[in-house]
């Protein structure tokens, strides 16, 4: 069998059978064992239109990789039914291949996040606690100090600060743990998150950004001081980007409020002129900005696009992750927003 198109899971991920069979172990163990030999075959066969073959460290990497997402998938149905009713159990030769493909982790698979999930679950007893945070923190402190150690102490660091509201706590929490990082660049990796998640929160005040508008002024958020300014982040070259704009200028006449609420589209494109070309093509409503520096989003932790902000009538973030202008929840948003006036 030769393919050059990517080959869709049906299992990996499964929320659905994992419902679909929550009282029929048997039919999730086949369906599984199907689905992991068929991926085997074709990452064994594939090749690309100019018969190129996988290279052996690529094949490795994703063979442990695909072992890993069927162990997460496994415990997560296990978690959905029971860990100590035998019968939701995994077949034993089946699961002792899934384990023996990954005891000897490629390096690249330690950086990835099914992996630090998976070895985070493994870390936690099924009997279940009230105290997980720390039984994971203490197993994590008794590892040999190495690589893994490190990655999954920040892995499980970042995680619990972006759950934790209370900025000081978020603190303390790194002062304690920091000093358990053997490699140091962990350290600082993960103290520049916690700056950003502080920064991220509401009430925090957005940092100050050199705008230019359409005719090359110079112009500042400060103009919409006393209202909400509703922010799109987007750049000429980002399909997605294009693909919610008709939704965010309908949303802007929606909520049209000019004495309390500003829709602002904001570019990062790297080349102005490129931006002033596009919006030539096309005609809106929304106010239209160009960032002069994009690397100062990293301090809010802006890393992709499209991105969504509320700044509130103080110049204050609101809302550092405004879901999608065609998501129920941005209504839900600006429905708080709307009756707070």
């Amino acid at each position: 069998v030769t393919s050059n198109e990517e080959r869709p899971s049906l299992f990996y991920g499964w929320t659905v059978p994992q419902k679909k069979y929550a009282s029929e172990p048997e039919k999730f163990y086949d369906e599984a064992q199907e689905e992991w030999e068929d991926s085997q075959k074709f990452l064994a066969s594939y090749r690309t239109k100019e018969n190129i073959y996988f290279a052996d460290d690529f094949r490795d990497f994703q063979k442990q990789l695909m072992a890993v997402k069927m162990l997460n998938a496994i415990y997560g149905y296990q978690k959905m039914t029971s860990f100590s009713d035998k019968k939701f159990a995994p077949p034993a030769e089946f699961y002792k291949t899934l384990q023996n493909e990954i005891r000897k982790p490629v390096p690249v698979l330690l950086a990835t996040t099914e992996y630090k999930d998976f070895r985070i679950e493994e870390l936690l007893p099924t009997s279940g606690t009230k105290k997980p945070d720390s039984i994971i923190f203490n197993k994590i402190a008794a590892m040999p100090n190495g690589l893994e150690r490190d990655q999954l102490l920040s892995f499980q660091l970042v995680k619990m600060m972006n759950l934790i509201k209370d900025e000081k706590q978020r603190n303390d929490l790194f002062i304690s743990k920091a000093g358990q990082f053997q490699n140091k660049k962990y350290a600082a990796y993960v103290g520049k998150q916690l700056q950003v998640i502080n920064n991220q929160q509401k009430g925090k005040p957005f940092p100050v950004m050199a705008f230019q508008d359409q005719t090359g002024k110079k112009v500042s958020l400060s103009k919409f001081k006393g209202k909400y300014v509703i922010i799109d982040f987007w750049a000429t070259w980002c399909g997605p980007c294009k693909e919610t704009t008709p939704v965010f200028e309908y949303q802007a006449e929606n909520y049209s409020d000019p004495d309390n609420i500003v829709f602002l589209s904001v570019s990062i494109d790297e080349d102005r002129q490129k931006w002033k070309l596009d919006l030539k093509n096309k005609k809106t409503s929304v106010q239209q900005w160009w960032l002069e520096d994009p690397k100062i989003l990293g301090q809010i932790g802006i890393n992709g696009i499209p991105r969504f902000m509320i700044i509130d009538p103080e110049g204050k973030i609101y809302n550092a992750n405004l879901p999608r202008p065609d998501d129920t929840n941005f209504d839900k948003i600006m429905g708080e927003i709307v009756k707070s006036r």
